[in-house]
């Protein structure tokens, strides 16, 4: 459980980064004069919300997981998670290429990590209540 936990930590920073960077990058083309308008605004509004929920997520992660347990690749996530929404953002000026991968990143988190560990903390409580 450990491991899993350690991952989806390191998994959730790298997606809060990733819209950190997405939102960087949006931000500037905006400042230089390439915004496309309206859509953009939409979608700096839908990261800066989802970025306050995965920061919320992260902290509960952080508090189950044991002291020392964190992943040592915890800052390749942070720093590649920054690259993913960064770059392409920039480059193609294009947030659908954005929101696409905040999209796949999402559903990994979801279906390879959430899912597992609730499935087993909520095996561990109904030992616990059995035992009772």
């Amino acid at each position: 459980l450990d491991s899993r936990l350690s991952c989806l930590v390191a998994g959730t920073a790298g997606l809060l980064s990733v819209y950190r960077g997405g939102m960087s990058g949006l931000q500037l083309r905006g400042e230089n004069g390439r915004s496309n308008g309206r859509k953009e605004e939409i979608v700096l509004q839908l990261c800066r919300d989802q970025l306050k929920k995965k920061e919320v997520q992260l902290e509960v992660w952080k508090a189950i997981l044991p002291e020392g347990k964190f992943t040592k690749l915890l800052y390749f996530y942070q720093i590649s998670g920054i690259a993913l929404g960064w770059i392409p953002t920039i480059i193609t000026g294009n947030h659908r290429l954005m929101c696409a991968t905040i999209d796949v990143l999402e559903t990994i988190l979801e279906e390879e990590l959430r899912k597992p560990i609730l499935k087993e903390l909520g095996a561990i409580s109904a030992k616990k209540e059995e035992g009772e």
